[in-house]
Formats: structure tokens, C-alpha cells, sequence
């Protein structure tokens, strides 16, 4: 049994709809006014509010993936001014949000590569330190076999 007060029922269906709202418990946490430590606690002993937390915590993420794929795709307008003056709007992107998520939704065709040549390059030198070592021709520099 969790020591301290319980967390009354209503507070937990509040941190709940915060927590399928931002994706964030903290920020949930502060919205309803418990401390992190209070709900965790709760988490740890009460299955049935481990499965909401997860399941609302799904849907925060959810939203905030939905987020980053609106600013992506279709950016939010920023003033431009001139001497003081606002003369109009320009819509700015996220080229940098735009390909993070084309990297995790399509990691095989967006991934970065730079790890696969790393790693020929190194089964290259490997490859070349191994035929030196092994040549059965040739001396070993820098040491005196006398």
C-alpha cells in the first residue's frame, strides 16, 4: 500500500486528461497540482492506473508527434518587419523536424550511413593489417630479428 495520503480519484483522472494532453508528466503533474513522487508511487501500486498512465501517455506523445508534423510540413508564420514596422508574414518549416521524422518513420531509406562506412573502412584496414601480419615475406620493421 502506498504511504501517505491516497491520490483522490478525481486527481488521477485530471493528471490523466493533462497527461493525454502535453505527453509530459511533469507538466501533468503541475496541472493538477501532486507531486511527481505522489503519482508514482501510485503508478507502482495500482495496475489499473499503471495501464491508463501508459495508455494516456500514448496519446500525449501522439499529439506531440502530430505537432512536429504540422511545424514540419506546414511551419507557422513569423512577422518580418522593417524599421520598426511589421511589413508582413513569412511561413518558416522545420527542415530539421521534417527529416527527424522521415528518419524515424522510414529509418532504412532515411537513416544516416555514416556508421555503415565507418565500419567498411575499418573491415578494409583490418583486412590490410591482417595480410601484413600474415605475409610470411615480409620483415618486421623497426625490430632486429638478430
Amino acid at each position: 500500500m502506498a504511504r501517505g495520503r491516497p491520490v483522490a480519484q478525481k486527481k488521477r483522472d485530471a493528471f490523466l486528461e493533462h497527461l493525454r494532453h502535453c505527453g509530459c508528466v511533469l507538466d501533468a503533474c503541475r496541472g493538477v497540482g501532486l507531486h511527481p513522487h505522489t503519482l508514482y508511487r501510485r503508478r507502482k501500486s495500482d495496475p489499473e492506473f499503471a495501464a491508463a498512465w501508459e495508455e494516456a501517455l500514448e496519446i500525449g506523445l501522439d499529439v506531440l508527434e502530430s505537432e512536429a508534423l504540422r511545424r514540419a510540413m506546414h511551419g507557422d508564420e513569423e512577422p518580418v518587419f522593417y524599421q520598426g514596422q511589421q511589413v508582413g508574414v513569412v511561413r518558416k518549416r522545420s527542415d530539421a523536424l521534417l527529416m527527424f521524422l522521415l528518419r524515424t518513420r522510414r529509418p532504412a531509406k532515411y537513416r544516416e550511413r555514416v556508421g555503415l562506412e565507418v565500419a567498411d573502412d575499418l573491415k578494409s584496414l583490418l583486412a590490410a593489417v591482417d595480410g601484413i601480419t600474415h605475409d610470411s615475406g615480409a620483415a618486421n620493421p623497426g625490430y632486429d630479428d638478430g
